[in-house]
């Protein structure tokens, strides 16, 4: 079958699934067509393309696939964002390399001014500047001027080769060599570090994480690490979901903000909202008016001091529970408040023999399944 057979195809899928996005081809380009919000902001929606840049080819409608049921998902709650489809033309640095008498410091200030123009001053921005980019820019001798040579320095002294920090280095430092127009490659030392080559975790079983939660004696607390491993929260979004919402006796909860924007995420298992009573909620008397990552080093300390297993296992746990109860990778992905390709990439490698063998073994029990001829 030719490639428009195969995105009519697509769009009949799309279409049975009540996702209202369409797949189009305009040349050699594929893009996508949906009635969706105003860039304004403005109320109402209107028909729609989003260039996506996929060039039209059968990997190309792939991807454009995976991305209209992440958009269709989306539409249907209420919660489509034009921000990641929306190309922002960066503007030209206005500095000159050859302004020697900057110190590194004076460059960093700078660059936290721009940072801080382009989005609002807020907890999760302060904390996302301080830990992805002053951090790293702590490493450099501030007072020194900045130069190829002590980029290069800092990268290969300061950090080990083919490791995270050495990519998260290198992404940062050439972020801030194109800020001040200083020409230096410094991807060429980002090496292969990859979470395809970090050896798997041990993620704890459901029978573990049921039988550690129901032992716990604290019962706010109880509540607190039940609701995290239901739901597979972030640490910190334990305390900023809606909390009238589930006392109301909602079992699809409502996150209302943290490291990502609102969403909503289903429980895995349902049973569990019932058996620790989640809609009876009991908050652990913390001080919640704290930064998301002080609050959520209060629960890696309860953990560290009770529970047998970290508390992102748990997380990995519903991301992996996701894949076994036959959830859209695109939709747990949302729920999980990150993009389709952090999903597959990072918790998918989590996956092991054991996880395989359980859907194998589910896939074979549907009263449903193609039997041979």
């Amino acid at each position: 079958m030719n490639l428009d057979g195969l995105i009519i195809d697509a769009n009949m899928r799309l279409k049975n699934q009540n996702f209202r996005v369409k797949i189009a081809k305009r040349g050699g380009v594929l893009y996508l067509r949906a009635y969706l919000p105003f860039k304004s902001g403005e109320p109402g929606l209107e028909r729609q393309d989003i260039n996506l840049g996929l060039t039209a080819s059968l990997t190309g409608l792939h991807l454009a696939e995976a991305e209209a049921i992440k958009i269709g998902v989306s539409v249907n709650a209420g919660i489509f964002s034009w921000e990641p489809y929306i190309k922002v033309k960066q503007p030209k640095p206005k500095h000159k390399s050859n302004n020697k008498n900057k110190t590194i410091r004076e460059w960093v200030k700078e660059f936290e001014e721009n940072y801080f123009n382009k989005r609002a001053r807020t907890d999760q921005s302060e904390l996302t500047w301080t830990k992805d980019y002053y951090n790293i820019f702590k490493k450099l001798d501030l007072e020194k001027p900045l130069t190829a040579k002590i980029i290069e320095k800092t990268i290969l002294t300061k950090t080990q080769p083919d490791t995270r920090m050495r990519q998260r280095c290198c992404m940062v430092l050439n972020a801030l060599c194109k800020f001040a127009n200083l020409d230096v490659d410094v991807n060429q030392w980002s090496g292969s570090y990859s979470w395809k080559k970090v050896k798997p975790r041990y993620i704890p079983d459901d029978k573990l994480i049921s039988s550690a939660i129901k032992n716990l004696e604290n019962k706010n607390w109880q509540w607190a690490i039940a609701l995290q491993a239901t739901y597979g929260l972030r640490n910190h979004e334990i305390f900023l979901i809606d909390f009238n919402s589930l006392e109301k006796g909602n079992y699809i909860i409502k996150v209302n903000s943290g490291k990502t924007n609102f969403r909503r995420v289903c429980p895995i298992y349902p049973e569990w909202v019932e058996e620790f009573g989640l809609m009876d909620v009991r908050i652990p008397p913390i001080n919640l008016n704290r930064s998301n990552d002080k609050l959520g080093q209060s629960v890696s300390q309860f953990f560290r001091r009770v529970l047998p297993f970290a508390a992102y296992d748990l997380r990995h746990a519903w991301a992996i529970r996701s894949l076994l109860f036959g959830l859209d990778v695109s939709l747990a992905a949302q729920m999980m408040g990150h993009s389709l390709k952090i999903h597959t990439e990072t918790y998918q490698h989590w996956i092991d023999e054991k996880h395989y063998q359980e859907a194998f073994q589910k896939l074979m029990n549907r009263s449903d399944r193609p039997l041979p001829p």
